[in-house]
């Protein structure tokens, strides 16, 4: 009894693992850059170049402009050379499938290309690919603002990696 319960439990945790969403966030006006994976963690990319990762109950911060320290080798010591790994080169196909998993949930787009001309030619084309998820506007002012929320999920992607 005891063995076909702790059973259950682990196919019901990997099951809210593979179907538990993943979210990339792009929002230049409040400024987060974010992906986050909906209650286990998330990378959040600050306006200070400083990466916050959340895992569960971890947390850790990590500067990207941090100096990093190279140990010193001793003159005695050779360093040895390290031996390539194989390379992992997608073809065109998986490409197309696993860039077709994601679904875009949310796209706003208020752009200005500070150049009256490309404005006047694009304000058409914005006009025509508004959808109700998919807001797109030329501005005459200056002002560059996008607002991006991509969801995907990981059964769909490992789905496609043992596919394709």
């Amino acid at each position: 009894m005891l063995w076909l319960l702790f059973i259950l439990s682990f196919v019901v945790l990997i099951t809210w693992v593979l179907i538990t969403p993943l979210f990339l966030v792009i929002d230049t006006e409040t400024g987060e850059y974010s992906l986050k994976w909906q209650g286990i963690g998330a990378i959040y990319l600050t306006s200070d170049f400083h990466l916050n990762w959340r895992l569960l109950y971890w947390k850790k911060e990590y500067d990207l402009f941090a100096p990093k320290e190279k140990p010193l080798l001793p003159s005695t010591q050779k360093a040895t050379a390290s031996k390539k790994s194989p390379t992992w080169k997608p073809s065109l196909a998986k490409v197309k499938h696993l860039s077709r998993t994601f679904q875009v949930k949310t796209c706003s787009l208020n752009l200005d290309t500070d150049n009256y001309l490309w404005n006047a030619y694009l304000f058409p084309i914005f006009y025509f690919l508004n959808t109700s998820k998919r807001n797109l506007r030329i501005n005459f002012k200056g002002e560059f603002q996008c607002h991006l929320i991509v969801e995907n999920r990981l059964y769909r992607l490992l789905y496609v990696f043992l596919r394709y």
